[in-house]
């Protein structure tokens, strides 16, 4: 897949865009104070009338927590969005792991499962990656705000 269509909000990292290798040290290597340096960010892919999105969280505690959604841009909607699974036994316990930013905790996952779906985004972002498991957004029990 060419960089065309590609859009990242990291502010350091894989400035080559899409380039899996340019990615991958930051989760193979983790270091936590790298990512608390470069903060939260989303990966996207445009294809008309589309827009493929792979949002990344870091927590230093907890991890990754991922977010594969898709939204129809004609239609305005999103016909696909769903959340990494770490612990199904922690899906239900929502913690403020960004500030004023409530997150399940079993949604998030370790560097090296995380990697696997930000390769396969970078390889194939109009496919949610089958290497990880997922849990449609509509299912998860979000607290009241």
């Amino acid at each position: 897949m060419t960089m065309e269509g590609f859009h990242s909000t990291f502010f350091s990292f894989g400035n080559s865009g899409n380039v899996a290798a340019d990615w991958e040290h930051h989760f193979t290597s983790y270091d936590p104070r790298s990512w608390d340096e470069e903060g939260d960010g989303v990966l996207q892919f445009f294809e008309s009338p589309h827009r493929y999105s792979l949002t990344v969280v870091h927590n230093a505690k907890f991890g990754f927590l991922l977010n594969y959604s898709v939204r129809n841009l004609d239609e305005k909607s999103t016909p696909e969005s769903a959340y990494s699974i770490g612990k199904k036994s922690q899906l239900a316990n929502f913690k403020e792991v960004v500030e004023g930013s409530f997150y399940p905790t079993g949604c998030f996952v370790t560097p090296s499962t995380a990697w696997k779906a930000v390769e396969d985004f970078l390889a194939n972002p109009t496919k949610r990656s089958s290497r990880i498991d997922w849990i449609d957004e509509s299912i998860l029990s979000w607290p009241e705000m």
